[in-house]
């Protein structure tokens, strides 16, 4: 009787492991790499910044982004699942293909990878507060999303050339809200401005305090003042992080 008992919990935890490894290989944890500023020893308690690239792009290239960034901290740039003319992607198409509902979906299933990143890094590296998220152009449309559906996971959002569908709106309901500042061109012809501003409109309304910089004559890249003002906002972010 024993011996049957044993091999019926067996049974069980062998089919639990083999739903897990499904479960596991259908959603795999994201590569990243990992970069510490100011001469920091990683080994110690950091700030955490996830910084997340965009379309085409690859974390060793966007990390050049923080390159000279003065202050100590951890920084996490995950790459991307879909192979992308060189580079990765977060979902294989563009703001303007103008199908909305497939873009909402694109960025929810990036925010929840990057989100389970989050939760096991935190776990796993010796990390000061909660971490600061920034993206650009997809990564600024995960960005946003992170904060409005997993906002107790991060101190501050700081979405760059970003947008978020209506259907991917926060609700007023989140206990916690972190902190959202927006950096977007006027004249950015893949993201567009009006985009960002409804974005921030709704976070605004749903109880954040939510800001969008934008940039005369600026189109969907990072110029000079833009990244100073984002180092300052990094910077702002992380300075009082001890919690």
């Amino acid at each position: 009787m024993k011996r049957a008992a044993l091999r019926y919990a067996l049974g069980i935890l062998v089919a639990i492991g083999a739903l897990l490894a499904v479960a596991s290989a259908r959603t795999p944890r994201l590569e990243y790499v990992e970069r510490v500023t100011a001469g920091a020893d990683p080994s110690t308690r950091l700030p955490m910044i996830v910084a997340i690239h965009g379309l085409g792009d690859r974390p060793d290239q966007f990390a050049k982004l923080f390159d000279g960034y003065q202050r100590p901290a951890r920084i996490i740039l995950p790459r991307a699942p879909l192979p992308w003319q060189g580079g990765f992607a977060w979902f294989p198409f563009r703001v303007r293909d103008q199908d909305e509902s497939q873009l909402a979906a694109g960025i929810e299933d990036a925010a929840d990878r990057v989100s389970a990143l989050i939760e096991a890094l935190v776990r796993e590296r010796p990390t000061l507060g909660r971490p600061v998220i920034t993206g650009f152009s997809q990564g600024g449309m995960t960005t946003f999303r992170v904060a409005a559906e997993r906002p107790e996971l991060i101190r501050a959002a700081l979405p760059i050339g970003g947008l978020l569908p209506p259907a991917l709106f926060p609700t007023a309901s989140r206990a916690t809200k972190p902190r959202i500042r927006g950096f977007h061109g006027e004249v950015d012809p893949a993201v567009p401005l009006a985009g960002a501003r409804q974005a921030i409109q709704a976070f605004q309304a749903a109880g954040y305090s939510a800001v969008l910089l934008e940039y005369p004559n600026t189109g969907h890249f990072i110029p000079p003042a833009m990244r100073a003002d984002l180092m300052n906002a990094l910077a702002a972010a992380t300075a009082t992080v001890a919690e």
